[in-house]
Parts: C-alpha cells; structure tokens; sequence
C-alpha cells in the first residue's frame, strides 16, 4: 500500500539532493471495470543517509470503475517517512500517505502506511 494503495511503478527525479518530482501508474480492476490511478507529487528530503521524506500532490483515478466510490476524480496526498539511502544506490522508504478526496467527489479522509523500496542513479 502507499501512494497509489496496492502497487505502483514510480518514478522520482531529484532535481537538486533534497528536492524532487515524481509520478507512478498502477491499474486495479473492480467489479465495474479497471481503475488506473496516477500519482504525481513533489518530493523533500532534509539529509542524506539517513532522513525525514515529505511529499505533497495528487492521484488521479479514471476508467472503466470505481474505487470505493470514486470515479475519475484528484485524491489530494500529503506524505511523511523516513528515508534510507545507502551509498550503492538502494534506497528503502516507509512512510505514511494522508489521502484527501475532493470534495466533487464526497470527500473523504484516508491514511494509508506504504513502503517504496528501489535504486537510485
């Protein structure tokens, strides 16, 4: 679970070594149909091995469903974690994503605890 709920293929280009941009795809089917949720967000890190992770952004749901009731709308997500960075490039991220549904679509509040875990380059 994490930004896009299940499972999301991302990708996050740090622009400077503590500031970076992000976004993933991920795609669940429903009893309606296939949901495809996008996650874009803006990244924030306050050190280097070892530090605090913050992001702030939004995911996109759209298709042919919906998930728990809703459809083609921006869920607005504010993150926190702690970040692991080795020297190799491994990177290992646990962090909590606050989810923030609009109010177009009824709303709603969710915190979601999620891991990313890859490599840097």
């Amino acid at each position: 679970m994490g930004r896009g709920f299940v499972l999301t293929l991302n990708y996050e280009r740090f622009l400077t070594n503590h500031f970076g941009l992000g976004g993933g795809i991920m795609a669940i089917g429903t009893s309606d149909g296939v949901v495809g949720i996008m996650p874009l967000y803006a990244s924030f890190l306050t050190g280097n091995t070892h530090s605090l992770y913050l992001s702030a952004g939004g995911a996109f749901l759209g298709g042919g469903g919906s998930v728990q009731d809703y459809e083609s709308t921006w869920v607005m997500q504010g993150s926190v974690g702690y970040q692991f960075q080795s020297e190799g490039g491994f990177f290992a991220r646990p962090l909590f994503t606050f989810n923030q549904a609009t109010a177009g679509s009824g709303g709603g509040f969710l915190i979601w605890p999620g891991i990313t875990i890859g490599g840097s380059f």
